[in-house]
């Protein structure tokens, strides 16, 4: 047995398991340990992030859900910057609220700094993790598209991941050095400050990073196609070049928008459902997949091979209940 997407590369390791929907959106059922390694659950991992984060998936994570843990409750907005035209701070609205979460401003004049909490939702405990989190600096954060008007450098820790907006992206390591050596270990938690934008204007860029983004869509009917025929046929070298590329070769072929395209509309289904279609149309084996019932790409994955998809598989992730399956399964429960 052998990593769907890395195949027999040396060194991989598998103890995690990688959700056949991506478990941001409320993904429910797993591959077996095995078919999917470590380091390959690790490199979508921020692919995922990102799409919740700065496209029109994460738009209708915020509005929809699921949120967090997997509730089915709306999620909060994407980290961006909140903005009164004056302050500027990284932070999230949730149920119409604004939230600053606890950060570090560096403004233009750089021995001017200043240290943001939100007074409602956060402690000096989270401070705390946001020093050491700059103290322990590495190359594991999210570079915000979104970019402050006024500061030169914002950097903010929220449920384990680490944020970052600056219009200098060449002196990130500067700034975090200038924070280590001049602003930590005076830091006085009596004088950090509240956030005191009420009534912000949130800078959300819903870009969609066509690549990256459809490489999530890409490699959630890869996973579908192991649930339903297992490891050995995953690894086929007919999924050769939709692997590569899925795994970061440049392919104009695969590159794409998501769509805003509703498939079954016949179907008594949840409106926001998940959903993956594979099936052999015109010679090709081909793929539509759908998130929220809403945006879709399609896939030519490569020949048709298999008299198994002359027949189309539809597989279903209805977050909202809970629970995911077939078209069959649908049917026999009719």
């Amino acid at each position: 047995m052998s990593c769907i997407y890395y195949s027999n590369k040396e060194n991989l390791t598998y103890n995690k398991k990688e959700h056949i929907f991506p478990a941001t959106i409320g993904g429910i059922e797993t591959l077996p340990i095995g078919y999917v390694s470590d380091q390959a659950n690790e490199y979508f991992s921020v692919f995922e992030s990102n799409l919740v984060t700065s496209s029109y998936i994460g738009l209708e994570k915020s509005f929809l859900g699921p949120g967090e843990r997997g509730k089915n409750l709306p999620g909060r907005m994407p980290i961006t910057i909140l903005t009164d035209g004056e302050k500027e701070e990284l932070g999230f609205i949730f149920k119409g609220k604004p939230h600053a979460i606890p950060q570090i401003i560096i403004n233009n004049d750089i021995q001017y700094v200043e240290i943001i909490r939100d007074n409602i939702i956060q402690s000096n405990k989270d401070l705390d993790k946001l020093i050491k989190n700059i103290r322990n600096f590495n190359d594991k954060f999210t570079i915000l598209s979104v970019k402050p008007n006024k500061a030169k450098f914002i950097i903010g820790f929220y449920k384990n991941r680490t944020y970052i907006s600056t219009r200098f992206e060449d002196k990130i390591k500067e700034y975090v050095e200038y924070i280590k050596s001049k602003v930590l270990d005076n830091i006085n938690y009596s004088k950090a400050k509240i956030s005191l934008i009420d009534k912000p204007n949130a800078i959300i860029n819903m870009a969609v990073s066509t690549d990256n983004d459809a490489r999530i869509f890409a490699k959630t009917a890869l996973n579908i196609v192991a649930k339903i025929k297992g490891n050995e046929y995953a690894n086929k070298t007919q999924f050769k070049e939709f692997k590569k590329w899925i795994m970061g070769e440049e392919n104009d072929k695969f590159i794409q928008l998501p769509k805003p395209l509703k498939l079954f509309r016949f179907l008594n289904i949840n409106d926001k459902i998940h959903y993956c279609a594979l099936m052999n149309i015109d010679g090709f084996f081909v793929t539509i997949v759908t998130f929220y019932n809403h945006w879709t790409m399609g896939f030519n994955i490569c020949s048709a091979f298999d008299k198994f998809f002359n027949t189309p598989y539809i597989y279903f992730c209805d977050w909202q209940s809970n629970s995911e399956y077939s078209l069959l399964d649908l049917l026999k429960a009719v």
